[in-house]
């Protein structure tokens, strides 16, 4: 075999083996992670209460909750139908030894620092047809691989699906709502 055979077959050789050595360091830096957290499901008991509920379903998970009745109560002054802001909620939840902070929208990532603290997120939400509602995030499930990033949460409107999955840019914003409002870093104080 003449030298020249020889180092073209040693190059072929080391391009391949070069080959092999990238596609396994990039199949190892992709990953799929998820948590769900049980937090439990609490269906609104008045058509403006999806704030209760989602409160009460989050002072639940973390520990023994009102009743709707009492969560309303302490926030608005009695047992009133009324809609609720982020601020009613962080100021129920303070009431219940639960500390939250509340904002915009969150990043996906925080979404995932959260919920793998053990720390639901309540969102508020605005109907691109008027009004709003609140849900409660539970979880994420991310694969790097596919670029997919979902969220897990729960609509405590009556007759809705209790337990729900929608993609994290759609639940950022889509065809009926937008998410607006969080309350989050939610821990026993």
């Amino acid at each position: 075999m003449s030298i020249m055979r020889k180092i073209k077959k040693s190059s072929f050789t080391f391009i391949l083996a070069i080959t092999a050595a990238l596609m396994v360091s990039s199949s190892v830096s992709a990953y799929v992670s998820y948590i769900t957290l049980s937090v439990p499901v609490v269906k609104q008991e008045q058509t403006n209460w999806c704030w209760v509920a989602s409160s009460v379903g989050v002072i639940d998970f973390l520990g023994t909750p009102p009743t709707q009745s009492d969560f309303v109560n302490y926030v608005k002054g009695g047992v009133v139908n009324q809609a609720g802001t982020v601020a009613d909620v962080k100021q129920g939840l303070q009431h219940w030894n639960v500390s939250s902070t509340t904002g915009s929208s969150l990043s996906f990532q925080t979404v995932a620092n959260q919920t793998s603290n053990n720390q639901p997120i309540i969102s508020g939400i605005i109907w691109k047809s008027g009004g709003g509602h609140m849900y409660t995030i539970r979880g994420y499930y991310e694969d790097t691989n596919s670029s997919k990033q979902d969220l897990y949460y729960i609509d405590p409107w009556p007759g809705n699906s209790n337990y729900n999955i929608m993609s994290y840019s759609n639940f950022l914003n889509n065809s009926s709502f937008f998410w607006n409002e969080s309350v989050y870093n939610i821990y026993v104080s």
